[in-house]
């Protein structure tokens, strides 16, 4: 409802690409990957004055950190939970939007996660994604599955045929769901010391760099 107030007030059509033009660009442009910004989570914080700013700060440090590594003509993959599902009343979301607007890179392109919630997708077009997926993105060039939450790649057969899944959601905890840990590159920014990498570059790590979380974090783990 409060979104709805907000598309009424805007008049400029947001600009899209096809789905076509989103994997040329990701497979050809090696964009910026990252995932799970939670921005605003302060909405569910506001009963406590402390958590409160401290969530505030957290907010402003992720948009300093992301603009600080992706320039604004650079492209940009997210892969879901932008903001939070709580964010419904309509000054919320016009802070949110500035917000979202903010963050460098160009293109901009979404898989939602569980907590993007707007039904409509036109919400994260208005906030500058020009092509948003509900649930994944397949690239057969690359062999990869972009995703938020974990795709089970080996229940798939796919490992075996160097397929991968490069995906968000679980913020480097090993402790996800109970499924064969190869072929899983979690993206998210606090696994590269706060830095939004190139997926070539995460990739690299994932493949050379045994010491890395995104591949370490899932191999220790006792998956019994």
């Amino acid at each position: 409802m409060g979104f709805k107030v907000i598309l009424d007030e805007l008049t400029r059509p947001p600009r899209t690409i096809s789905l076509a033009k989103a994997l040329q660009i990701i497979e050809q442009k090696d964009p910026k990957v990252s995932s799970d910004y939670h921005i605003m989570k302060y909405i569910n914080r506001k009963h406590n004055e402390a958590a409160y700013k401290k969530a505030v700060e957290k907010t402003d440090q992720i948009i300093a950190m992301h603009n600080d590594c992706v320039k604004p003509n650079e492209p940009w993959l997210f892969l879901g939970d932008l903001s939070e599902g709580e964010i419904i009343d309509a000054d919320d979301i016009r802070d949110l939007l500035a917000l979202i607007q903010s963050l460098h890179g160009n293109p901009k392109i979404m898989v939602k996660g569980n907590n993007d919630t707007f039904t409509n997708t036109e919400v994260y077009n208005y906030m500058g994604f020009q092509y948003v997926a509900e649930k994944t993105i397949v690239s057969d060039n690359l062999k990869i599955i972009f995703s938020h939450e974990p795709i089970d790649i080996s229940e798939k057969g796919l490992d075996k045929s160097g397929w991968i899944n490069v995906r968000g959601h679980s913020h480097g905890t090993n402790l996800v769901y109970n499924m064969s840990p190869e072929a899983q590159l979690d993206v998210w920014y606090g696994l590269t010391q706060n830095k939004v990498l190139s997926l070539s570059r995460l990739l690299e790590l994932y493949e050379t760099t045994s010491v890395h979380d995104c591949k370490s974090l899932f191999k220790s783990y006792n998956w019994t």
